[in-house]
This record gives structure tokens, sequence and C-alpha cells, in this order.
């Protein structure tokens, strides 16, 4: 294993660890990568009465066909059925798509904050990771001449996420048709990470990049919404050719998703648990308010107001009177008062000097934690921490 590579696993690692950690009683978790309340009590039911019925055997590799098709109806995808893959979460999605379509020296495009786990899956395919600037301190942070400019002859695909995790920022579904027409205009790949596609704050409607051509492949998972990333399901959406693709590499290296899932996935999207959307997304929405007056109050406004997902950006650096890394910012704020968060430089270099915090908790925690945060910058600054 070359030394890079190993660098960017210790650093997925970290993140991995940081978003999953086992809270002690009296620590404020801002790291959390999931909302902090249960599954919906009729999702629930609905997963018993799937395990009691016994019907848990194989599926096709590809995935149940109802499934497929509801996802395709869901997403209004061009190609059907035949082009939805039903994956073991996005982590599966993601893997499968490097493995099976990059091969060795192929250059992929990244955004230069993104989740390590795209690095960490090039690299293993002996591919080379190159960066295009996404601007953290900007709403408008995709401009796509940043990316039309990167791209060579070596360029086999450009990775996206849409909202983007960690700042929460939307690109517009304008910018995101122009890169699908730059794709098939220089037969490149686009690969859209839509992991939070449904947790979006905006009144306007959330436009998915799925079908806007045969080169545009979409990810996404259940996980998100209904606090479901234990049950390790997600989806491709792709041309019927490229999910060719995908299946034969994944016949041999997961089989088939949980059985149990899938049919538990049919459910949601009949319908089960749709009443508790708009309840969800009503909380989460109502903490977003509240970390964001949290920091205002504060005096700490160094971030994007997120328009999607559960996190929040902020550069911490901005109000600290000497350099402190974010590695070293996060332990020191973790031992010094209790609250986790997840370091900026994991989602690449130009996050260094920011901290992700996440507004998936309660909302007494969100506005404690805010104000710990200050506290520990005020200490830092007056020397009663040493660093």
């Amino acid at each position: 294993m070359n030394e890079k590579l190993e660098q960017i696993l210790v650093k997925a690692d970290i993140f991995k660890n940081s978003s999953n950690k086992n809270k002690l009683k009296d620590e404020i978790d801002f790291a959390i990568s999931e909302p902090n309340f249960p599954i919906p009590a009729v999702i629930r039911n609905a997963a018993q009465e799937i395990v009691l019925s016994g019907k848990l055997n194989y599926t096709p590799t590809e995935g149940l066909e109802k499934l497929r098709k509801l996802i395709a109806d869901k997403f209004d995808h061009k190609p059907g059925p035949d082009g939805v893959t039903v994956t073991v979460g996005a982590s599966e999605a993601l893997y499968s798509i490097i493995t099976s379509l990059i091969e060795s020296d192929d250059d992929v495009l990244v955004p230069s904050i993104r989740n390590p786990s795209y690095d960490a899956a090039i690299m293993l395919s002996n591919g080379n990771v190159s960066e295009y600037k996404i601007n953290n301190a900007d709403e408008n942070q995709f401009i796509v001449s940043n990316l039309e400019k990167k791209i060579n002859d070596k360029t086999k695909m450009i990775i996206l996420n849409n909202p983007l995790d960690p700042t929460g920022q939307i690109i517009s579904f304008e910018d995101m048709n122009k890169l699908a027409e730059i794709s098939k205009e220089k037969n490149i790949l686009l690969v859209v990470d839509e992991s939070y596609n449904e947790i979006h704050y905006s009144k306007k409607k959330y436009l998915t990049a799925s079908g806007l051509n045969e080169n545009v492949i979409v990810y996404t998972t259940l996980s998100k919404l209904f606090s479901m990333t234990g049950w390790r399901l997600g989806w491709i959406l792709s041309s019927k050719n490229i999910s060719k693709k995908l299946n034969i590499l994944r016949k041999f290296s997961i089989t088939c998703a949980p059985t149990v899932s899938q049919q538990l996935a049919i459910r949601i999207l009949e319908g089960v648990g749709e009443k508790s959307c708009d309840k969800i997304l009503s909380i989460l929405s109502n903490r977003r308010k509240i970390m964001i007056e949290s920091f205002y109050k504060q005096g700490l406004k160094s971030f994007v107001e997120p328009a999607g997902g559960y996190y929040l950006f902020f550069k911490y650096s901005d109000y600290l009177d000497k350099p402190l890394s974010s590695y070293k910012f996060s332990e020191m704020l973790n031992k010094e008062k209790s609250v986790i968060t997840v370091p900026g430089k994991i989602f690449g270099n130009r996050g260094e000097g920011y901290i992700r915090v996440s507004f998936a908790t309660d909302e007494t925690n969100i506005q404690k934690g805010v104000m710990l945060i200050k506290e520990f910058i005020d200490d830092l600054n007056n020397f009663n921490i040493v660093y």
C-alpha cells in the first residue's frame, strides 16, 4: 500500500470514528451523522412483519424487480428499472461505481471539500485524484468553469455531491444541467452523490440529476431521513449499459443487498412512513434555525447557512489569535469542553481551519454546545488553555 493511500485510509477511519463514536454521558455530540430520533414506529412494525414472514432468501444482484421499478418511478428515471441497481448503502454504491468503471491511471475529478471515501475508492482502483475548487465560504459554491478547466485527456470521471457534505450547499439544477452537457460532450462520466437529497430547507423543489443523459450516474441512500443507517440500503441510477457493468462485479463482491432492507424499502416507497417525513424535516429545520441563531448570538458568523443536510461548516480559525490545526482544535475541544466535532481537514486541504458541526442532535445540546465552542475559543485566546 502506498503512503498517500495509507494516509487517506487513516483519514477516512478518523472520520468514521468521529461520526460513530460511543458518546460519554456528559458529551455533546456534534459529529453525529444521523438524526438522534428512532426509526418511525410504522416502519419498525413493517420491518417486524417482513422478518416474521420468513421470505428473506437471496435476491437478484441488481435488486428486487418491484423495488427497482418503484425507484425508477420515484425518480422518473428514463431507462426504467433496468437502469436501477440496489446497493448496500451509499458506501457500496460509490465503491462499485469506481471499481467497475475506473481503470489504472484514469483521472477522477473530485470537489476540494469532500467525503474522504471518494479518495480511498479511487486510489484503491489505482486511479488518480484531481481536485476542482469548491468555495466553502459562499452560498454559490459551485462554478462550472472551475471544474471545466480541470478536465484533461486522462479525465474519466467527475464526482460531486448535492447537497454538499459538509457545508450543506446545494448546486443549482441549471449548473448541474450544464455539467451534464459537458460530460456528454467530452464523454466523461458524471457521478452525483445525492445521499442527502431528501433533506433540504428551501420551498423550491429539489431536482435530481438522474436521467440528464446516459453519462450521468446518481447514487443515494435510504439511510438519512429515517435514521436507517444500519439497514444498509441505497441505489444507483444509471444507463442500462452501466448498470450491467456494475452488476458483473457486484455478483462476486456482495451478491445482493440485504433482502429484509429491500422488502422494507418497497413498503417505504409505497407510502409507509410518509406521514413522518414532514414532521422529521420540520424538526431538523427547527434545529438548523436554532444552531444558526446560536452561532450568531455568540458572534460566530464564519459559515454558510446550510440549505440541505444537517451539518454546518464553521471556520473557527477566523476567531483565533494564532493558528491551530482542525485536528488539534477538535481534540482539545472534546477534552476541555466535552464537545465532539469533525475536523475540517478530513474533508480536504481547503477544510483546514474549519470544523463540521451537526444539528441532528437535540435543541438543548445545540445551544449549550455552541456556547461551549465560544467559551473554548475565548479560553484559547486568553491563554487559559496552552496550545
